[in-house]
């Protein structure tokens, strides 16, 4: 596939929150985030947080600030595991506030719950 996605919303909610260069580095997280969901064909994934670095083009320590400000921001879920393991990431498509374009009431769901086509209600 030549190209990935990631939501306008969430590039928003981005600015919003952050002061300019912490966006500007949340951002390049978020969108590597979102091109390993759309390569591994998934929504969840583990991966090292030098692998997110390298393709985010960041160091370390920048990816795990950054990380911190995307799930405290609902971007992101992040499954910690412990000694030292590479941590599960689940891009959050369509957070609180977002519902199924074209659902009567709002619920219908893909087959793992994650929704997949959204609206701002």
């Amino acid at each position: 596939m030549a190209f990935f996605w990631a939501p306008k919303f969430a590039m928003a909610k981005i600015e919003e929150t952050l002061e300019l260069n912490d966006a500007g580095t949340a951002k390049l997280v978020y969108i590597a985030l979102c091109r390993i969901a759309n390569n591994e064909d998934t929504g969840s994934f583990t991966k090292p947080i030098q692998y997110l670095a390298t393709i985010a083009s960041v160091s370390r320590s920048t990816v795990k600030r950054r990380l911190a400000d995307l799930e405290e921001m609902g971007l992101i879920r992040i499954e910690r595991f412990p000694l030292r393991q590479a941590s599960r990431y689940t891009v959050v498509l369509f957070p609180d506030g977002y519902r199924w374009q074209g659902a009567n009431d709002g619920s219908q769901r893909a087959n793992d719950g994650s929704r997949t086509m959204c609206k701002h209600s």
